[in-house]
């Protein structure tokens, strides 16, 4: 080994002796590097309040000075930022009749309503049984269409972008489950629950919405952080554009409710395609029956052909395992209106999937219009496919009860392969 002058030896060899002393010698120790914020790596001197840029914030969002609430660039204490009253340092207060609404939003009920939303409000107690048939799966081929555009996240992804959320806004308090009665819930709860990671208030299924964010006003994340469990129809905006789906869009929803709190939610719908599918499958087949007799069975096979479609709108992925089955979300595109939440928008679909899902309903009734004497006797007693009832048992047989004015057809179909076990016909 060679050196270019004769004092790096002895350099070198004060270095070696520094580091085995534990002291620096001859200049032998490097110069310490100041530490460089903005550079990605969190080094011994930098915190949220010197370097937030690479420290991140436990809360709040990264600003010049620091850590900030995103509430602190409201204004001054009484002014208005709509449809936000400014509080100074404190969260601001909601109220649209005193500060108006964004984007020509209307303050309805206290809450600010955009017009599509306005327009789709209503308060029917069952589907209604005169849409397209396409209407009753509308929002099965919309998802096909968003997931081939990877639009889908895993419920684990999703459950991260929730807890984000709530750390940068420390008013989202509060997330909204809705669900039909009977979805399989539990499983996505636990892992939404478990990302989030703070004490848990639970309501279930009150009966009222707004009861469910009662305790929203109160408190800020995470002290305050309330898990409410709402029908399907009662969560968010995001079910009102499907009528084929939900019946009603009663305004204001549980997610508007926290709105008026002051306070934020994530709404999240969770959708059971066991429970969804058979209710497409119900409703497809009483839309069918208003037809004239001669119009029936084509009308069934278009139904049969709409439902194989839904169930294929959400197939099982790697990746996408929850359980014992797998699920897929859908998260919302947000409102412009809900810009400063624009990570959860209105919430997203929780879709649970069920790739063995069958049209026992559409099938059965197939079958037994297709018996002559069996479709006679409903003809000739004005049986139609709304007088049906239906039980289905685990080994997919089909028990199937028609009755008219006193006249009464019941039949059992193999749900396996629908062809007719029995048939039993009588007369008023």
């Amino acid at each position: 080994m060679r050196f270019s002058s004769s004092v790096a030896p002895i350099v070198l060899v004060a270095s070696l002796l520094g580091a085995l002393l534990g002291t620096c010698l001859l200049g032998g120790c490097p110069a310490e590097t100041a530490a460089l914020c903005g550079n990605g790596a969190v080094e011994a001197s930098e915190t949220e309040s010197t370097c937030c840029e690479d420290t991140g914030c436990a809360f709040g969002a990264c600003g010049a000075d620091g850590c900030v609430d995103p509430w602190t660039s409201c204004g001054d204490a009484g002014s208005c930022a709509a449809p936000y009253v400014c509080g100074g340092a404190a969260p601001p207060s909601y109220d649209c009749a005193q500060c108006g609404c964004a984007n020509a939003a209307a303050c309805v009920d206290g809450v600010c309503l955009d017009a599509d939303v306005r327009a789709q409000e209503r308060n029917d107690l069952a589907l209604a049984s005169d849409l397209d048939l396409a209407e009753y799966v509308r929002f099965f081929t919309d998802l096909a269409a968003r997931s081939e555009l990877g639009g889908t996240v895993t419920v684990d992804a999703y459950a991260e972008r929730i807890a984000a959320a709530m750390h940068e806004d420390r008013r989202t308090t509060t997330l909204i489950i809705g669900a039909e009665a009977g979805a399989e819930i539990a499983t996505v709860m636990g892992i939404f629950e478990a990302a989030i990671g703070a004490p848990t208030l639970e309501v279930d299924r009150p009966s009222d919405a707004c009861e469910a964010t009662a305790s929203a006003s109160t408190g800020l994340f995470p002290e305050t952080f309330i898990v409410a469990v709402v029908d399907d129809d009662d969560a968010s905006p995001i079910t009102c554009p499907y009528p084929g789906t939900w019946a009603r869009c009663s305004l204001p929803l549980a997610s508007q409710c926290v709105d008026r709190a002051s306070r934020r939610a994530v709404p999240v719908v969770v959708v059971d395609m066991n429970i969804a599918l058979a209710t497409a499958d119900q409703a497809m087949l009483v839309r069918a029956g208003i037809q004239l007799p001669e119009t029936v069975d084509a009308l069934l096979g278009e139904a049969l052909s709409l439902f194989q479609a839904a169930r294929s709108a959400v197939v099982p992925q790697d990746g996408f395992v929850v359980g014992q089955r797998f699920a897929v979300v859908f998260p919302d595109v947000p409102h412009e209106s809900a810009a400063e939440s624009a990570t959860v928008g209105d919430g997203a679909f929780v879709v649970i999937g069920a790739p063995d899902a069958k049209a026992y309903r559409l099938g059965s009734f197939r079958t037994l219009w297709n018996d002559t004497l069996s479709q006679r006797f409903m003809i000739q007693n004005d049986i139609q496919t709304r007088d049906c009832t239906f039980v289905i048992d685990a080994d997919e047989t089909v028990h199937m009860t028609c009755t008219n004015a006193g006249a009464v057809l019941d039949a059992i179909v193999n749900g396996a392969n629908f062809t007719l076990i029995d048939v039993t016909r009588t007369g008023p």
